[in-house]
């Protein structure tokens, strides 16, 4: 049968169809599901962030912004945010952010020093911070909220607790006794010499601290003597060498 109208062929171009709508609805699940993860996110980071404090230190050696992380009970609590000069350029204040879960440490009293190594006869500290690099410790105050601090220019002695009890002893010479020198109770150590200065009036002076749990054995009548670090004593039955204060 033959075509009597062969310009039909000619002008059939086809019929126009629209694509189905669900091609268009998957082609936006993608970058939705992509906008949501983002959003979730940051809102997490932005949860699990808590106040950003300023701690003033004298020097900040090893602290850099963005690295150094601060520590409370081993874990991290914090990440350095900012480390700048005071405008008198007589120390250096140092930023925090804190972690949400420890944002009480932003109270009054709460402690913070820097984690550097020293290495002496009478104290050994921050071992770990020769391999992992300097951090910034913490000792929680538990105060009224707060958040400009002034840091310590070296680390407690105590770094978890705060001591219930600090004591100055006062005497014309208080020699062979220095920082990390035991106070001891009956045999028992009950606190530190947490300092060795020189008073107003020129003498030395002692500041030590008792553990809480000791605090309560320090009265108006209690007295404090120096013990040797070691002794000898002759008697007919002999030398008796005692070097109960060796350390």
């Amino acid at each position: 049968m033959t075509n009597n109208n062969p310009d039909n062929s000619q002008n059939d171009h086809g019929q126009i169809v629209h694509a189905p709508r669900v091609h268009r609805i998957w082609a936006w699940i993608f970058p939705a599901l992509a906008a949501a993860a983002g959003l979730w996110l940051l809102w997490s980071n932005w949860k699990s962030h808590g106040p950003v404090i300023q701690v003033h230190f004298s020097e900040a050696p090893g602290i850099q912004s963005g690295k150094t992380v601060l520590i409370y009970r081993g874990v991290t609590s914090g990440q350095v945010t900012g480390v700048a000069l005071n405008p008198d350029i007589d120390g250096v204040t140092v930023t925090i952010r804190l972690m949400a879960f420890a944002s009480k440490l932003a109270s009054e009293g709460t402690d913070f020093w820097i984690d550097q190594p020293v290495i002496s006869i009478t104290e050994t500290t921050g071992l770990e911070s020769i391999i992992q690099g300097n951090s910034i410790q913490a000792r929680l105050g538990g105060g009224p909220p707060k958040d400009s601090f002034t840091g310590l220019d070296r680390a407690p002695l105590s770094p978890l607790d705060s001591p219930s009890l600090v004591v100055k002893l006062k005497a014309t010479d208080i020699p062979f006794l220095s920082r990390g020198a035991p106070v001891y109770h009956n045999g028992v150590s009950v606190g530190l010499v947490r300092d060795k200065v020189i008073d107003k009036s020129g003498g030395p002076s002692l500041v030590v601290t008792i553990d809480k749990e000791h605090a309560h054995l320090v009265l108006d009548t209690s007295r404090f003597w120096i013990l040797p670090a070691t002794s000898l004593r002759l008697s007919a039955r002999g030398a008796n060498l005692d070097i109960a204060g060796l350390a």
